[in-house]
């Protein structure tokens, strides 16, 4: 199901479903089903996170929510908030 086109939940249940479906991506990449993902999480706070991460993590963002992360900004993307922005402002457009 693709959580950006879901039009029967408000704005609030969205951020929720796209946050809940953003953590499972993260703790699947990361093999760590305990990881604690806060806005503020980052490359400097997850030790795998590098920049081979950082591909698959966009990989399966865009396969996950159906749309392309412009190559331009995808080492911008420095944070777990950073993804859910990306996300957001890609579901609503």
């Amino acid at each position: 199901m693709n959580i950006c086109v879901k039009t029967t939940v408000n704005s609030e249940e969205k951020r929720e479903m796209i946050r809940n479906e953003l953590e499972s991506i993260f703790r699947e990449i990361f093999a760590d089903e305990s990881l604690q993902l806060l806005n503020e999480t980052g490359t400097d706070d997850i030790e795998e996170w590098d920049s081979l991460m950082q591909v698959l993590l966009v990989e399966e963002v865009e396969r996950t929510f159906n749309f392309k992360i412009d190559m331009d900004n995808v080492f911008q993307i420095k944070t777990f908030g950073d993804f859910l922005q990306v996300i957001e402002n890609n579901c609503n457009k």
